[in-house]
């Protein structure tokens, strides 16, 4: 028989838009500062940086001398479910290991551990795009790909055009709008979007021959947040809180992933993440739940295509 224990938690809202975090990141940390003093006074042990919040506190970093309380950003088990949902999308359309994959927002936490990720296993073509002031992470992160896998063929970009020859598209930027347009999609593609505010513009959705699907989505059988972030089931909830129910049920007392993640905490808290039965949700964009027709729909158009094996 399996025992389970409440444990007690609170969703706590940044009241500011993603444009005005850009136009003002001092206020922006301003306001994240007091989100966790608000969730330290009701006596949390431990704090997910979620969406944005991660991105305008340097991933935490700008929060450990302000506030008294552990840290993650979400973003292991954010790059393990992002992924996840890669080599399932892979398996179900029987794609070749040698598929052309973009990553926009490659030099973020999770764009570049994610790269790491399908590298490791064995994908070995790569499309690694972010905004130029970043390329200074590019090489240091081509030398940890090859590392895991040799072979791999890596370009980089600063272009969102060069993801129109990709077959799947990771997104994971913290854009405040969205960069991926339906003109920057060939026929068949599929874009994986972690990002939130989301990376692809709502008419990409209107798209019969491509596929959407929203990565940071964890099934949590028997916690509800009762909180409605527009996800298709009431057990569904976003990776960065899913990270925290992981470590809050292992009664964790110190900081987990602050600023970058690494592999090691990535394949740590997917093992604990087993344990708790946790998988990726259902596929699903927020416009709907992706129905077997519409699969099916996408593997016919990359069958034509001639990238399956």
């Amino acid at each position: 028989r399996v025992l389970f224990r409440s444990i007690k938690g609170y969703v706590i809202t940044v009241l500011t838009t993603a444009r005005q975090m850009v136009e003002d990141r001092e206020l922006a940390l301003k306001r994240i500062t007091q989100a966790c003093i608000l969730a330290q006074k009701k006596g949390a042990k431990l704090i997910g940086l979620g969406g944005l919040t991660s991105s305008f506190s340097k991933g935490g970093l700008d929060l450990i001398n302000k506030v008294d309380i552990n840290i993650t950003t979400g973003h292991a088990y954010t790059s393990y479910n992002v992924t996840q949902n890669f080599f399932e999308l892979v398996r179900y359309m029987d794609l070749k290991k040698d598929i052309s994959i973009g990553i926009v927002g490659a030099a973020g936490s999770v764009g570049s551990t994610s790269a790491k990720l399908i590298a490791r296993e064995g994908f070995n073509n790569l499309i690694l795009i972010d905004v130029e002031r970043k390329k200074h992470y590019f090489e240091d992160l081509g030398k940890e790909i090859h590392n895991l896998n040799s072979s791999t063929r890596i370009e980089f970009s600063h272009q969102i055009k060069d993801i129109k020859d990709c077959d799947v598209i990771i997104a994971a930027t913290n854009a405040p709008e969205a960069l991926i347009k339906s003109l920057d999609l060939k026929e068949g593609a599929i874009v994986i979007d972690d990002a939130q505010p989301s990376d692809v513009h709502p008419d990409v959705l209107d798209r019969k021959d491509v596929l959407v699907i929203e990565a940071g989505v964890t099934h949590t059988p028997n916690i509800n947040s009762n909180f409605n972030f527009g996800l298709k089931n009431r057990q569904d909830n976003f990776c960065c809180l899913a990270e925290v129910f992981v470590l809050a049920s292992n009664e964790w007392s110190e900081h987990y992933v602050i600023n970058r993640t690494s592999l090691d905490l990535v394949d740590e808290i997917a093992s604990l993440g087993k344990e708790l039965n946790f998988t990726i949700g259902k596929f699903q964009n927020f416009k709907e739940l992706i129905s077997n027709e519409k699969l099916l729909q996408i593997k016919d158009i990359i069958n034509r295509n001639g990238i399956q094996n």
